[in-house]
C-alpha cells in the first residue's frame, strides 16, 4: 500500500506542474502575441478586410434580397391583403372605441361618479355631523350647566323657603290671633254695658230705689256667696261659708293669676265654678261699690235738678271709663273660639318638654266640662315669655339662616302686637284720666250760672 500511495503522490505533483506550465505557456502566447489575421476554417482574411467583405456582401446580397422581396413578395401580398384589412379593421377599431367609450361612460356615470358623490356626501355629512355633534355637545354642556344651576337654585330656594317647626307654630298662632282679638274687643265692649242699668238707677233694678236698696240686695248676695264666718272676728254676717267664699276679694287669683278666664263657666248653681259671677262682682266692688241716689222726678225740671242730673251723668261717665279699663284687662283673658284652633298650638307648647315652661297642666287647664280655649293673653304669654325660658328652644333655632331671620320677623310681629296691647291699655287709662281731670276741674272752675267764685 505504501509504494502505491507514493506513486500517486508523484503523479499528482507531475500533473500539477504540467497544468501550471501549460496554462502559463498558453496565456503567455495569446497575451504576448498580437493577432495578425482573421482565420476560419483555414480561411484567413487580412486586417481590415472583414469590414470590406461585409459591406460588399450587404450591398450585393442583402440589397438584392430586399429589392426582390419588395417588388415581388411584399408589395403584391400587401396589395392582396390590404382591402380585406381595410374593410374589417376600421369598423372593429370603431367598435372597440365605442365599447371603450361605453364602458368608460358606464363606469364613470354609474359607478365612479355616484360612488364619488356618495363619498363626497359622506365626507360632507361627516363634517356637518361632526359640527352638529360638536354643537350638540356644547348644547349638552350648556344644558347641564343650566340644569345644574337650576338644581342648585332649587336647593337653595328650598333651603331658604323651608320653614322650621317653631316658625310654623308661630305662623299658625298669628292666624288665630285675629279670632282672639275679635273676642277680646267684643267682650270689652259688651261687659261694661251690663252695669249701665245699675249705674243709671234703671227701673227694675234694686238701684232704682236708691243706694240702700242696692246695698241690701248686694248684702244678700254676699252672705250667700262670699261670706266667710271666720273673718272680722266672727262678725262677718253669716254663720256658714258661702258657695264662693272670699273669691270676691282675690283679685290676683281670679284675674291676674289666670292666663285665661273662662267667662263662659256656668254658675255654681248650674254645676260650674261661677267664674263670671266672681269677676263681675269683684269689678263691681272696685269700680262702683255704691250707686248714686236717683233724682226725684218732681225736681228734674228745676235748676237744681238739672244741675244734679248733669253732675250725675258726669259721675256715671267717669265710672264707665273705670269699668272699661277693668274689663279691658279681663277681656284679654276671655277664651278664644273653637274656630281659631289656638288650642291645638298653645297646649302642646305649654306642656311639652321643648319649651319647658315648668307649669303644671292644672295651671292652664280649663274648668271641668269646658274645652281648652287659650285667650289672647295666654297666647302672648307663651309666645313672648314662656318659650324663651328653656335652652331647648334656643337649640331648636340652630337652623337655616333664613329661618332665624324669619324668627326675628315673627318675634317683631308679636312684639308689635304686645305694643298694640299696651297702647290700648294706655288709651283706656288716658280716657279714665281725662274723666278724672274733667270731674276735678269742675270743682275749681267758676260757676257763672250762680254768680259765685271758685268752689
Amino acid at each position: 500500500m505504501k509504494p502505491f500511495q507514493g506513486a500517486r503522490a508523484v503523479l499528482a505533483a507531475i500533473g500539477f506542474v504540467l497544468m501550471m506550465s501549460g496554462g502559463y505557456l498558453a496565456f503567455n502566447y495569446f497575451i504576448s502575441c498580437n493577432a495578425d489575421a482573421q482565420c476560419h476554417c483555414s480561411l484567413c482574411t487580412p486586417p481590415g478586410a472583414m469590414s470590406t467583405a461585409i459591406s460588399n456582401d450587404i450591398r450585393q446580397v442583402i440589397q438584392d434580397a430586399m429589392d426582390y422581396s419588395k417588388d415581388d413578395a411584399i408589395i403584391p401580398f400587401f396589395d392582396e391583403i390590404h382591402p380585406p384589412w381595410a374593410d374589417q379593421t376600421p369598423p372593429k377599431a370603431q367598435e372597440v372605441t365605442d365599447n371603450q367609450i361605453a364602458w368608460w361612460d358606464t363606469f364613470f356615470y354609474y359607478n365612479l361618479r355616484p360612488a364619488m358623490q356618495a363619498m363626497t356626501d359622506q365626507l360632507g355629512v361627516a363634517e356637518l355631523d361632526g359640527s352638529r355633534m360638536t354643537g350638540a355637545m356644547n348644547d349638552a354642556l350648556d344644558m347641564n350647566r343650566t340644569l345644574q344651576e337650576v338644581a342648585q337654585q332649587e336647593v337653595e330656594t328650598h333651603r331658604e323657603m323651608r320653614p322650621s317647626e317653631t316658625l310654623c307654630v308661630g305662623a299658625n298662632t298669628v292666624g288665630g290671633m285675629t279670632d282672639a282679638a275679635t273676642m277680646t274687643a267684643a267682650y270689652n265692649e259688651a261687659a261694661p254695658l251690663e252695669f249701665v242699668p245699675r249705674g243709671t238707677n234703671a227701673v227694675g233694678t234694686p238701684a232704682a230705689k236708691g243706694a240702700i236698696a242696692d246695698q241690701a240686695q248686694r248684702w244678700t248676695e254676699y252672705t250667700a256667696k262670699y261670706c266667710d264666718p271666720n273673718t272680722n272676728a266672727g262678725n262677718s254676717g253669716c254663720t256658714a261659708a258661702g258657695t264662693l267664699v272670699n273669691r270676691d276679694l282675690d283679685v290676683t287669683g281670679e284675674i291676674f293669676d289666670k292666663d285665661t278666664i273662662y267667662m263662659n263657666d256656668p254658675d255654681v248653681a248650674m254645676g260650674g265654678t261661677g267664674t263670671k259671677t266672681v269677676v263681675d262682682d269683684m269689678i263691681k266692688n272696685i269700680a262702683e261699690p255704691i250707686v248714686s241716689e236717683p233724682i226725684p222726678p218732681e225736681v228734674v225740671d228745676t235748676v237744681q235738678g238739672k244741675k244734679a242730673l248733669m253732675d250725675l251723668q258726669s259721675i256715671r261717665a267717669r265710672r264707665q271709663t273705670v269699668f272699661d279699663v277693668m274689663y279691658h284687662v279681663v277681656s284679654r283673658r276671655v277664651p278664644s273660639s273653637a274656630a281659631s284652633q289656638l288650642a291645638q298650638i298653645i297646649q302642646p307648647m305649654r306642656g311639652s318638654f321643648l319649651y319647658a315652661t315648668g307649669l303644671h297642666p292644672a295651671r292652664f287647664a280649663p274648668p271641668a266640662g269646658l274645652p281648652y280655649r287659650p285667650s289672647h293673653n295666654e297666647v302672648m304669654e307663651v309666645m313672648m315669655g314662656e318659650r324663651f325660658r328653656s335652652g331647648a328652644y334656643s337649640l331648636s333655632q340652630i337652623d337655616e339662616p333664613e329661618n332665624n331671620a324669619r324668627e326675628i320677623v315673627q318675634q317683631q310681629a308679636f312684639q308689635a302686637m304686645q305694643w298694640n296691647d299696651q297702647l290700648d291699655l294706655l288709651d283706656r287709662w288716658s280716657i279714665m284720666l281725662a274723666g278724672q281731670v274733667g270731674g276735678d276741674s269742675s270743682r275749681y272752675v267758676p260757676d257763672r250760672s250762680e254768680g259765685m267764685g271758685t268752689r
